[in-house]
């Protein structure tokens, strides 16, 4: 029985084959191993060598002219990879990595190394032949942020370094530094944009009106301050005092009142109180 072996060119092969036998143009028999065993080893070499590229290579080169874009794009490659249907590949012009395509392996032949993807994104322009093709992490047409995406499908911090946003239980709550109230017959308290604040009496009794824009879980934390004292101050029936009864103030000139409150969303909850002397 007469045993061939043929060196499959899409491996790295010629394409020629050898065998055993007497035959006059493939056999290594009566004599034809002087003029084919040499060649036939230098093709044994030229396949492990394109196999061991596959076997350690995640990318593949092509020379197709291919114009950016998207959509089924197809290339020939250099068959260092054996590419699956379903890969997501990126695939970068040598020149300019600007200029790329991203998208999915739609089919790979591989007898003739035509690779076909389906591109969904891209970056730069023009029609190259300079492709590098790898292996590349899934990511979906459309999920590249953009400036408007920020407050609606991400929080970001402002360049005005003046506060930023943050996701709460259930709805955005600002946070800032400590902002002082503004003094009037009923001290009005904008939780929001104070979630921290100070109220500084200037010479009258003053009512504390009930703070809006209250977040359910967050924390507030207000500071009250005698000018030249005496002064006192009516809570508004959403402040619930841990003792039952509302706080006397201390009355010293310069003295501070420090409170910190969890709200519910509607009411503040004392946490804790504070007396200083300045």
């Amino acid at each position: 029985m007469t045993n061939s072996v043929t060196f499959p060119t899409n491996l790295g092969g010629d394409g020629s084959t050898v065998t055993d036998d007497d035959n006059a143009t493939t056999g290594l028999g009566n004599g034809g191993h002087r003029t084919r065993f040499v060649p036939a080893m230098g093709q044994v070499v030229a396949v492990a060598n394109v196999l061991t590229q596959r076997i350690t290579a995640n990318s593949d080169t092509s020379s197709s002219s291919v114009a950016i874009g998207t959509g089924n794009k197809t290339f020939t490659t250099a068959g260092f990879y054996e590419w699956a249907v379903g890969m997501w590949v990126t695939i970068t012009s040598g020149a300019n990595p600007a200029n790329y395509m991203f998208g999915q392996v739609t089919s790979y032949n591989t007898s003739t190394e035509a690779l076909v993807v389906d591109v969904d994104s891209v970056g730069g322009s023009g029609t190259l032949s300079d492709w590098t093709i790898a292996l590349s992490a899934y990511n979906p047409v459309g999920s590249y942020l953009t400036a408007a995406d920020i407050g609606v499908t991400v929080q970001g911090y402002d360049a005005d370094t003046v506060f930023r946003d943050v996701q709460n239980n259930f709805s955005k709550q600002q946070y800032f530094g400590n902002v002082a109230l503004t003094d009037a017959s009923t001290i009005a308290w904008n939780a929001q944009t104070a979630q921290v604040a100070t109220f500084t009496f200037v010479s009258s009794n003053r009512t504390m009106g009930a703070p809006t824009n209250l977040v359910n879980g967050a924390f507030y934390a207000l500071a009250v301050i005698q000018n030249a004292g005496s002064n006192t101050l009516t809570w508004n029936s959403v402040f619930k005092w841990a003792s039952g009864a509302a706080p006397t103030l201390s009355t010293a000139a310069g003295a501070k009142d420090y409170f910190t409150f969890r709200s519910d969303g509607t009411n503040l909850y004392e946490q804790g109180r504070s007396q200083a002397v300045a």
